[in-house]
């Protein structure tokens, strides 16, 4: 119930609320240090095979697990060229870290990428951990928009 309340505060808020202009968002990238968005349900990937995100030099980033050490390809040149190691959580005895991916697109334009990373009973799996966000601006105000991968 209270989540429908939520919404409907939001409808009543947000549904009033115009864009000056609807043609276009100007959207930048930023990655999060510490990700506290909750979102419905999130979506982590197997690291097994690297991270599958187009680039100009291939379909995936490189990854390389080393006991308890993941090493990346972080540019997208195919070379392992940073070690991460993760910290241990005590209480859960999960290991969490992240990463920045840079590379070129197929088009020649330069992207960054962040990921998030967890290593459980179950291995090593990774998620986005980066939005494009903006504002829309309207007559009451700008309103604050986060679009969120969540399918890697």
């Amino acid at each position: 119930m209270l989540r429908l309340c939520c919404f409907a505060l939001l409808f009543v808020v947000v549904g009033t609320a115009v864009a000056a202009d609807s043609a276009a968002v100007d959207l930048r990238y930023r990655s999060y240090r510490n990700w506290t968005i909750n979102l419905p349900s999130s979506g982590w990937f197997e690291l097994n095979d690297g991270i599958r995100l187009r680039h100009a030099n291939g379909d995936r980033f490189a990854v390389a697990i080393e006991g308890n050490s993941l090493r990346f390809d972080t540019d997208g040149d195919g070379t392992l060229d940073r070690t991460i190691k993760p910290l241990v959580d005590p209480d859960t005895k999960v290991s969490t870290s992240r990463v920045i991916l840079s590379a070129i697109t197929a088009e020649g334009k330069e992207f960054r990428y962040a990921v998030r990373l967890r290593k459980d009973a179950a291995g090593w799996e990774w998620a986005p951990g980066g939005a494009m966000i903006g504002n829309i601006q309207t007559a009451a105000g700008p309103i604050p928009v986060r679009i969120i991968d969540q399918n890697g």
